[in-house]
């Protein structure tokens, strides 16, 4: 009786489900770390152009975009999904989109992003 008192450590089967546990975490970040960087990159982007766009016509700020992709090498969205439009106090300048990767096998990962900035008129 006294023996099982003093064992200590983890069992076989807790260190298996321990491994397994690390596995998948693991391997989820290493899916969704690009997936994220994109997504800053964009966010980047847009928050940029919202700084040095003031008064521009929403062309030109396509135009700023696209080229701001173009250095950035962003390519899971093209500048034409960014939705431009002008309104009163500005212009509303807005990205949404979902980027899946694969998971395991047959299982994907859906991640869905969204973005909105407004580019003062001044």
């Amino acid at each position: 009786m006294l023996n099982l008192h003093r064992q200590r450590g983890i069992s076989l089967v807790g260190g298996l489900g321990l491994v397994i546990i690390v596995a998948i975490l693991g391997l989820l970040t290493i899916r969704l770390l690009p997936v994220y960087f994109d997504y800053f990159t964009i966010s980047s982007v847009l928050n940029e152009v919202r700084k040095e766009a003031h008064g521009m016509s929403p062309s030109a700020i396509r135009d700023t975009i696209e080229r701001r992709f173009e250095v950035n090498q962003v390519e899971v969205i093209n500048v034409h999904e960014v939705q431009i439009r002008p309104n009163p106090s500005g212009t509303a300048v807005s990205v949404h989109y979902e980027e899946r990767v694969p998971f395991l096998a047959n299982l994907s990962l859906v991640a869905s992003f969204d973005k909105a900035v407004e580019v003062p008129a001044h």
